[in-house]
């Protein structure tokens, strides 16, 4: 025997219950994931920025202070101004590492 018309309707009310509760589960999920991929980019950013903190002051050989970073930021911008010799030196260094592992 068929299923009445009241009760198609609240087999399909309650299919459309659990359908909503499961989209509410799947946008929690998706909003954790990309919670978890920024902090995930964040991190990676961070340690790079230290990286090159790190690289710029072993060069230095000492630490560069606070007040000191305008004066790095006005350098490289001259750099750049004066004929791109930063971008241009760390396109080439990017270059070379990649003759070096024998990629054309």
């Amino acid at each position: 025997m068929s299923m009445s018309i009241s009760a198609q309707i609240e087999k399909n009310k309650e299919q459309q219950k659990k359908l909503a509760e499961r989209k509410k589960q799947l946008q929690a999920e998706a909003n954790a994931l990309e919670k978890k991929q920024k902090e995930a980019e964040r991190r990676s950013r961070n340690h790079r920025l230290i990286q090159i903190g790190a690289v710029v002051e072993s060069v230095l050989g000492r630490s560069i202070e606070e007040e000191e970073l305008e004066k790095l930021r006005a350098f490289l911008i001259r750099q750049e101004t004066n004929g791109r010799f930063f971008s241009r030196a760390m396109n080439i260094e990017t270059e070379k590492a990649g003759d070096e592992s024998g990629c054309e």
